[in-house]
C-alpha cells in the first residue's frame, strides 16, 4: 500500500500488507489507519506517525464494506452481521436473511439527528429468534438524507416516498429548512411535479434531478 504526500501525491513510502487491500478509514484523532483485504479476512492498524503495523484484527470474511472508526483509539468496529457471516454483498451494503441492508455513517448534524429520532426496534438476526436492538430512520429524515446527497440513485428513493405519500410534507419541509436541504427538496418537486411545490414555475422537465 502506497503513502503519498498530502499536497504533491507523489509516493513517500510503502506498507507491505495482506494481499488485495480495498477500503482504509483511520481512527477519529488520526492516530491510526485500518486497512482491510479483498482477499484475507482480517483489517491491519497502521500507525500513521511511523507507517508500521501495529494489530491484526481478524473478521468472518474478506468481504469488509462496512468499516467503522470507534472514538477513544479503540479496534476499528467490525459489524455485528459480518461477526456473524453475514458478509454477502448487496447491490447495497450487505444480505442480511435475502434482504440488502446499507449502513448509515453519522457525519453530519442531519444524520445525527435522524438517528437520535429513529425508531428502536429488536430486529432478529436469524431463524432461532437471536436479535439486536437496531434504529430505523423516519422516513422523512431518510428523504432528507437522499436529498443532501444529491446522487441521481438515491433521489430516485427521495422521489418514491414524496410520490407516495410515505412522508410528512411539514415534517420534511422543516427539516430540510433547518439543514440547508430547503432549495434542493424545493427544485426536486418543480422538476417532477410532485408535492406541494409542484405548482411553482416548473423546470423543464428532461431531467428528473436537480441541476
Amino acid at each position: 500500500m502506497a503513502v503519498l504526500d498530502g499536497h504533491t501525491f507523489e509516493e513517500k513510502a510503502r506498507i507491505k500488507v495482506p494481499a488485495g487491500p480495498s477500503m482504509q478509514i483511520f481512527s477519529p484523532d488520526g492516530k491510526y489507519g485500518y486497512v482491510c483485504s479483498s482477499f484475507n479476512p482480517e483489517t491491519v492498524v497502521v500507525s500513521v506517525a511511523d507507517h508500521t503495523i501495529v494489530g491484526h484484527v481478524p473478521q468472518a470474511s474478506p468481504f469488509c464494506p462496512n468499516r467503522r472508526a470507534a472514538p477513544a483509539n479503540r479496534d476499528t468496529l467490525l459489524t455485528i452481521f459480518e461477526s456473524e457471516g453475514y458478509a454477502e454483498p448487496a447491490q447495497y451494503g450487505l444480505k442480511i436473511e435475502g434482504w440488502g441492508v446499507e449502513f448509515v455513517i453519522s457525519a453530519t448534524t442531519l444524520d445525527e439527528e435522524a438517528l437520535a429520532r429513529a425508531i428502536e426496534r429488536e430486529l432478529p438476526i436469524d431463524h432461532t429468534g437471536r436479535a439486536v436492538r437496531g434504529r430505523i430512520l423516519r422516513a422523512e429524515h431518510f428523504a432528507a438524507r437522499m436529498l443532501a446527497s444529491n446522487s441521481p440513485q438515491y433521489l430516485d428513493w427521495a422521489i418514491a416516498l414524496i410520490e407516495d405519500e410515505e412522508v410528512d410534507l411539514d415534517v420534511l419541509d422543516d427539516i430540510a429548512a433547518r439543514h440547508g436541504l430547503e432549495r434542493t427538496y424545493q427544485q426536486l418537486c418543480k422538476v417532477n411535479g410532485m408535492g406541494r411545490y409542484a405548482h411553482i414555475d416548473p423546470w423543464s422537465r428532461t431531467s428528473r434531478y436537480v441541476q
